[in-house]
């Protein structure tokens, strides 16, 4: 939602510690997980565009045990949804990050909710069956910490932010953010263009709150012509200012399109891309809750691909879909301003929001990279989030709508919202 011009304002008192805690109950001070700047500063970018210092976690070994992880804790706190995006953290989940500097998976929670020295046993049992399955030797550690905040505050504190009436104007400025677990504090973009009602959130909420003031927007290949693939820029007379995601079927009568953001369009627009026809507006329904439309067609013809230049390949065949999962790393956006951009990492499956005078989209997924690079620019809205399973191939997770800090973390609707709220299944063959 925000431009690439940011002014960064740090208001987060309690974070007072470089070091990361090294034990499952930690001590005042060393509730944060940071990654020194030393140590992004010294590392090189490896061929699936992660930098040197994450390769413990970015293997099947480091991702298989995440998985495990991820697992064992929705099994025990349940899974946070569009609907409830705080599932997890009311049972005392902050939530997961890692410690690059011990290499460990940290989880997050509140221990006056949580029981941290059994979870602590049961998680590293986990972690051990899953690298044994995998036949490694050894699995990455795994750390149970408190957080520098209890569930209780963090609640109080997502209950202002969403109430939006700390400020006469809060319901109008634009913002968007999300629970970072490394910190323990929201992280929340605020349009520029309304200082006061940043200076009255900082009060409002002080160390609970971290801020970042900006050019406050939704953001919102230049010429895909027959068969269509997704990643294309579309627009309206020519004119590109979105790009399209994923190649879709819609479920009641099998006709064939794509999908975007939803602020895009309205329904019943004809949509090209560049000078090409691309489709017809439809199924924008319950906005801004879902930021999603579809863009259908019994003309057109489209095919199971997206493009993903500038290289290697410069398109790739969708041959999946299936949500991400907390600490998913390789994954990538590719639209048509930024183009492909990979390396991220998912912060959390539905903990994002973006709020503006329209309203709030909850329930969103929030992914960077760990350099802070920029991965999306406006133009790039509606843009499909994936993963590259094989040299050529991709996996659809999800449809970018948004940024909270300039393009530096990508907020995205699950893949899995947007088949069933649009009535549509993407195309995998």
């Amino acid at each position: 939602m925000l431009s690439a011009s940011v002014c960064a304002i740090t208001v987060l008192a309690a974070v007072a510690a470089n070091t990361p805690a090294t034990s499952a109950q930690v001590a005042d001070g060393e509730c944060v997980v940071a990654t020194p700047k030393s140590l992004v500063s010294t590392s090189t970018e490896t061929a699936d565009e992660h930098l040197s210092f994450e390769s413990w976690i970015t293997g099947p070994t480091g991702q298989g045990v995440n998985d495990a992880i991820w697992k064992e804790l929705t099994t025990r706190y349940g899974e946070s949804t569009k609907d409830q995006p705080n599932a997890q953290l009311e049972k005392g989940l902050i939530g997961t990050t890692f410690d690059h500097v011990k290499q460990a998976i940290v989880v997050v929670v509140d221990p006056k909710r949580i029981q941290v020295p059994a979870l602590q046993s049961q998680l590293t049992t986990s972690a051990a069956t899953a690298a044994t399955a995998l036949g490694a030797a050894k699995a990455p550690a795994v750390r149970v910490q408190a957080g520098c905040h209890s569930a209780t505050d963090l609640l109080a504190a997502w209950s202002v932010l969403t109430g939006r009436s700390w400020h006469p104007d809060a319901a109008r400025a634009r913002l968007g953010g999300y629970l970072d677990p490394a910190t323990s504090t929201f992280q929340i973009g605020v349009d520029k263009r309304y200082p006061a009602v940043a200076d009255a959130l900082t009060k409002a909420l002080g160390a609970r709150v971290s801020l970042t003031v900006t050019d406050a927007v939704r953001y919102g290949r230049l010429d895909d012509g027959r068969p269509h693939d997704g990643g294309a820029g579309i627009g309206l007379n020519g004119g590109n200012f979105c790009t399209s995601a994923f190649t879709v079927r819609r479920n009641s009568d099998g006709r064939r399109g794509a999908t975007t953001a939803g602020h895009c369009f309205e329904n019943n627009q004809n949509v090209t891309s560049g000078p090409n026809a691309y489709g017809t507006t439809a199924g924008k329904a319950n906005y801004p809750a879902f930021d999603m439309i579809s863009i259908l067609s019994t003309a057109e013809t489209y095919r199971n691909m997206i493009h993903t230049d500038p290289c290697c390949p410069v398109r790739r065949t969708v041959t999946g879909r299936a949500n991400p999962t907390q600490g998913m790393t390789g994954v990538c956006v590719s639209g048509m301003v930024s183009r492909a951009r990979c390396g991220m990492t998912i912060l959390t499956v539905t903990g994002g929001f973006i709020c503006d005078i329209d309203g709030c989209t909850y329930g969103l997924m929030e992914g960077r990279r760990a350099d802070g690079g920029i991965v999306v620019r406006p133009g790039d809205s509606g843009a499909p989030v994936y993963t590259r399973p094989g040299a050529e191939t991709a996996t659809a997770r999800g449809l970018f709508i948004g940024s909270n800090d300039g393009g530096v973390t990508m907020s995205a609707e699950l893949i899995s919202n947007v088949e069933s709220h649009l009535g549509v299944t993407v195309l995998t063959a």
